[in-house]
């Protein structure tokens, strides 16, 4: 029975579902009760198949649901980053909508999903991005910068005060730190940036050839083109959650 569910369904979490005690029981007393309450027999036993169906149903593995993007949670670039990618999702999402069924259809529709991941991603690296240069900002460069000076002037003039050596270290060590989540966060802006406008290109160019032909071989490289943005997505946010505060 299971090898006739879509893909999505053919799972251990599925085959659990069919055969839990729970649905078999449910489909006996639905069966049951309807005999009892002057059903035919053919009859009961649909109503005990929709009493099994149902319960089957609910056991069935959800989808998680889509992560919601708000690109005013962020500031800019990041903020220009998600919506540019927002903007070219639901570009591409219309004209799958606009396109007549058939093959060209059902490729957009193929990368209309990539696409989809693409700007979730957008949105994720940019919710990252964001936070390092928050963090960045509380550690407040400058002043720490200032205090390291003050501490290195007076430890030259009091060498024997052995607690300015830790202090000097602590900020140092604070610096480097926050330098460093900087320098993480301009690559990730910068790569972002990049990034942005080759999944705008793709599906500027995708869009410009559904509407020239209608060969869906002609969207081939364009569709491996976005499978490459957004594997390069994933990889900066990747990258982004190992770089902690």
């Amino acid at each position: 029975m299971i090898e006739h569910l879509p893909e999505r369904y053919r799972n251990a979490a599925t085959a659990r579902a069919i055969t839990a005690p729970s649905a078999i029981l449910l489909a006996g007393v639905g069966t049951s009760a309807a005999v009892l309450g002057g059903v035919p027999l053919a009859g009961a036993a649909l109503v005990g198949a929709a009493c099994w169906a149902g319960r089957v149903a609910l056991g069935l593995p959800r989808q998680p649901k889509a992560e919601r993007i708000d690109p005013m949670a962020v500031r800019d670039p990041w903020r220009r980053f998600v919506r540019e990618a927002v903007a070219a999702r639901d570009r591409f999402d219309r004209a799958v909508a606009d396109a007549d069924p058939g093959p060209l259809r059902d490729r957009l529709a193929e990368m209309a999903a990539q696409v989809s991941v693409g700007a979730t991603e957008v949105w994720r690296v940019a919710k990252r991005g964001n936070a390092l240069e928050a963090a960045v900002a509380e550690l407040d460069v400058d002043d720490t910068r200032s205090q390291l000076r003050r501490c290195q002037e007076e430890s030259a003039r009091s060498p024997e005060r052995s607690e300015l050596v830790a202090t000097e270290k602590a900020l140092r060590s604070q610096l480097e730190s926050a330098e460093r989540l900087g320098a993480v966060a301009a690559g990730a802006r910068d790569r972002l940036a990049r990034i942005d406008a080759q999944l705008d290109e793709a599906v500027a160019r995708a869009l410009e050839l559904s509407l020239q032909t209608g060969d869906t071989g002609d969207l081939g490289p364009l569709g491996s083109a976005v499978d490459n943005v957004v594997g390069e997505l994933e990889s900066l946010r990747q990258a982004l959650e190992e770089s902690r505060p």
